[in-house]
């Protein structure tokens, strides 16, 4: 991979394995390029929100208090990825 990968194939390998082949590319690039490692290290960071929103996709189905959950998660997310835009 001689160019960055931009930021959604950054997040999606910040989520966990999705594709042996593509993760393995990020993983060798990840070793030659300082700025994409810190990049990926921020998301990672994130990780646990990442799967409480996850846990709250699944309850979605839920009564109420699962949807009121998961709205107020999916704002956090936003708010930490992104700084309150999307």
């Amino acid at each position: 991979m001689r160019h960055c990968p931009d930021e959604r194939v950054l997040r999606r390998h910040a989520s966990g394995p999705v594709d042996s082949g593509t993760d393995t590319q990020v993983e060798a690039h990840l070793v030659e390029c300082a700025r994409c490692a810190r990049r990926v290290a921020e998301l990672c960071d994130h990780g646990g929100l990442l799967s409480e929103i996850r846990d709250a996709v699944q309850a979605r189905d839920s009564a109420g208090p699962a949807r009121i959950e998961l709205d107020r998660l999916e704002r956090s997310l936003r708010t930490t990825l992104f700084g309150g835009a999307a």
